[in-house]
């Protein structure tokens, strides 16, 4: 018993670490009063987390409401979300 153990923790501190990539994790599709834009206007948003322990690059990702344009509207490159962090993007 005591052999699995060891071959478990030494297997557990081996194993390969598993990159998350950011999920979508709210959405309101129908904003008039929760959240409101910079301009004060209430647009429909998005939320985005990134679950992982590093900074996540955004500029390979795409929103759209339309499924012949999938890049609709794509992340400028270089835009970063911090580890652990959230971002709300509008829809307006």
């Amino acid at each position: 018993m005591a052999s699995l153990f060891r071959f478990l923790v030494f297997a557990f501190l081996c194993a390969e670490v598993v990159w998350a990539e950011p999920v979508l994790t709210e959405f309101l599709a129908s904003n008039d009063s929760i959240l409101a834009d910079e301009d004060g206007d209430f647009s429909d948003w998005i939320e985005i987390h990134n679950l992982d322990g590093v900074a996540y690059d955004l500029g390979a990702y795409a929103l759209t409401d339309n499924t012949a344009d999938p890049s609709q509207w794509t992340f400028p490159a270089g835009e970063m979300l911090a580890p652990g962090a959230f971002r709300v993007v509008f829809a307006s």
